[in-house]
């Protein structure tokens, strides 16, 4: 069994695979970065007690932050027989990346994940999460994307810089709206919708026959408001972690046998 990990700007979440299938997902939210180690440390006590799972074959992790890498890695091996895997552009990859060394690992492992499904095909995946990342992935290859403010960074962003109260409900989609706790809310999300709807619609022009695929924490909550994505996918990254250990297993024993 393989433990995969996604530890976002966030979020923490992780997963039991032994082939794509993600199982007994646990999500997270809001670890403090100041304290990472002993939240992580309790995260992982507590998700292999729950499944009863001392031990994991291997680990792959997506970390966004770099510099909890050390703490990571002495933790994870813990409950790992080999060293953890941190996914990076530098590592052995089933697609091209035609990207700076700088290109996030959770967006690294969505693209793979989502190519996997539609191998060879022109792609755009939207991450919705602390931030809005849009990816577009053809022919195997990354491509290159954009970073927008995720839909809660930007509300927080307008509060915080603002005497503006924070809205009383969110999600609200009202073009005109008579209060400002809903046109806060309808002015942040609708911000998202025809950004979003126009960044398709133009790779839509550009990408014959575009297949648009969402993922990320906050996903759920626009599922009914933005138009012209094909699929929702809950654990895209957690997949591409599990493929892209998979492969660099692959890759190992083919090295092996070469020698």
């Amino acid at each position: 069994m393989n433990l995969v990990i996604d530890i976002g700007n966030s979020t923490i979440k992780a997963g039991i695979a032994k082939t794509r299938l993600i199982k007994n997902s646990v999500k997270v939210n809001f670890y403090g970065k100041e304290k990472f180690s002993k939240d992580l440390e309790i995260f992982l006590k507590s998700f292999t007690v729950k499944n009863k799972v001392r031990e994991f074959e291997s680990a792959g992790v997506s970390l966004v932050d770099f510099k909890l890498r050390k703490d990571c890695r002495r933790i994870i091996k813990n409950y790992s027989v080999t060293e953890p895997l941190f996914i990076s552009p530098e590592i052995n990859l089933p697609i091209k990346i035609k990207y700076s060394r700088t290109l996030g690992s959770d967006r690294i492992c969505s693209a793979v994940a989502a190519d996997s499904r539609f191998t060879g095909k022109n792609i755009l995946v939207i991450d919705f999460g602390t931030a809005t990342t849009y990816n577009i992935i053809s022919k195997s290859t990354y491509k290159g994307g954009i970073i927008s403010p995720g839909i809660k960074t930007a509300l927080n962003s307008l509060i915080t810089n603002t005497a503006l109260p924070y809205p009383e409900k969110t999600g609200i989609y009202k073009l005109i709206s008579r209060d400002t706790s809903s046109a806060i809310s309808s002015g942040v999300f609708l911000g998202v919708k025809y950004t979003t709807e126009g960044i398709i619609k133009t790779l839509k022009n550009k990408y014959n026959n575009l297949t648009v695929i969402a993922t990320g924490g906050i996903s759920d909550s626009i599922k009914n408001l933005i138009k012209g994505i094909n699929y929702f996918e809950k654990h895209l990254v957690l997949e591409g972690i599990v493929m892209i250990l998979e492969h660099n297993k692959n890759c190992t024993k083919i090295k092996k046998n070469i020698k």
